[in-house]
């Protein structure tokens, strides 16, 4: 069991492949995002499985740029 007490191990700041990857879907450009993707990744989308760049790609042009979805880092309160 870890010494440290549980509120040191919240993270405040995002990873910079995730803050990248927000970054570009609100900029609307596709071949930043890509770049956030292993040539090999997978995502599950609401249970529809996508495998691959090219996959992903069309995805994030189709769903994400061509419709401007915006990412907002929401903050979370506690009572």
């Amino acid at each position: 069991m870890s010494s440290q007490p549980i509120a040191s191990k919240i993270i405040t700041e995002l990873p910079p492949i995730i803050a990248e990857h927000i970054d570009a879907v609100n900029a609307h450009d596709t071949d930043r995002i890509m770049r956030t993707f292993a040539a090999d990744a997978y995502v599950n989308d609401n249970r529809r499985e996508i495998w691959g760049a090219d996959a992903i790609r069309k995805l994030m042009e189709n769903e994400f740029v061509n419709f401007k979805v915006t990412i907002s880092n929401g903050e979370s309160m506690q009572p």
